[in-house]
Formats: C-alpha cells, structure tokens, sequence
C-alpha cells in the first residue's frame, strides 16, 4: 500500500500522465497480488452478510410460486364444478 503512495507522489511530482502511473502500476504482478489480497477479506465479508438474504429470498420466492399454483388449480376445479352445475341446471330446466 505504501509503494502505491510513493509511486503515485513520485510521478506527481514528475508531471506524467496519472493514467499512464496507473497503467504502469498494474501492470506490476506484485501490486496486483497486493490488491487482490486487500479486497479478498471485504469480497467474503460481503458475500458472508449477504448470503442469508438471497437464501430467505429464493425461499419466498418458491413458495409465491407455490402458492400462486394453489390458487391457479382452485381456480380450475371451481370452473369444472360451475359447468357440471351449469349442465345439471339447464337438463332440469328441459
């Protein structure tokens, strides 16, 4: 982290480019290692915080799912019985 600092004051005060200081400096393996390792403990941080709800997400969503098919297969019998009721009623009415 510290390299970082001192490269990124010595260029400054050289008057290069700060996209060609960045270029330079990522295309440095140590100082891309370096920040891999610095963002790795806050990307599984994230991940850990995070999980729990996508999980109690997907649980809702499943049964929303399951629950809109109840209602869709209560629908349907109730339509079936409405017309065999429907049929009965007008063979009485003849």
């Amino acid at each position: 982290m510290f390299r970082l600092i001192i490269i990124l004051l010595i260029e400054y005060y050289t008057m290069t480019g700060i996209r060609d200081t960045f270029i330079q400096l990522f295309n440095d393996e140590t100082t891309r290692n370096s920040i891999k390792e610095i963002c790795r403990p806050i990307g599984h941080t994230i991940y850990e915080e995070f999980f729990i709800y996508v999980v109690i997400f997907c649980i809702y969503n499943m049964l929303l799912f399951l629950l809109l098919l109840v209602i869709l297969i209560l629908l349907l019998n109730l339509t079936r019985n409405k017309a065999k009721y429907e049929l009965n009623y007008v063979n009485e009415i003849v």
